[in-house]
């Protein structure tokens, strides 16, 4: 088993005549339980100091990858990302407790 020094690990390789599938492993409990921690316990509610921005959520690479792939216009459009947010899984990658919708063009993403 080959493990990255992000925590995935690499589970399985299929290879076959035309290309070599590789399939990934993510543990995303380390993340959640960050998420949750924020959400429960900071005390300016993902506010910066100036309260000019709101951290609103926090997304692993796993999950980031995974709405790429199936709903690309939350990337691209601020209501969408609000409507993600409200479902099951974006509310899992929520750090503020009651983050206002998200209005016009303000959306800012940053991926590490």
């Amino acid at each position: 088993m080959i493990f990255t020094s992000d925590g995935s690990e690499l589970v399985e390789i299929e290879e076959t005549s035309e290309l070599l599938k590789f399939r990934w492993g993510l543990d995303r409990g380390p993340h959640l339980n960050m998420c949750y921690q924020l959400r429960e316990h900071d005390e300016q509610n993902g506010m910066s100091k100036g309260r000019t921005l709101q951290h609103i959520a926090s997304m692993d690479e796993l999950t980031c990858m995974i709405l790429l792939n199936t709903r690309p216009e939350v990337f691209k459009d601020a209501k969408e990302m609000h409507k993600w947010l409200q479902t099951p899984e974006g509310k899992e990658c929520r750090v503020s407790r009651d983050a206002k919708p998200i209005k016009g063009d303000s959306l800012q993403l940053i991926i590490r």
